[in-house]
């Protein structure tokens, strides 16, 4: 088992701002929404770069 490996199983629409929420990477100023590679922005994704 990979201890830095984050593995999610299927696809739930309503999990899915979770999963992203839970995958963001930020400094307190700028952050980059985890998203998978091929999301756009959508009803259900919202991949993005944001500042404070």
């Amino acid at each position: 088992m990979n201890e830095w490996l984050l593995t999610y199983e299927g696809f739930d629409p309503g999990q899915e701002g979770l999963r992203e929420a839970l995958c963001t990477l930020g400094n307190g100023y700028f952050a980059t929404r985890g998203a998978a590679p091929e999301a756009t922005a959508d009803d259900v994704h919202y991949p993005g770069t944001y500042l404070a």
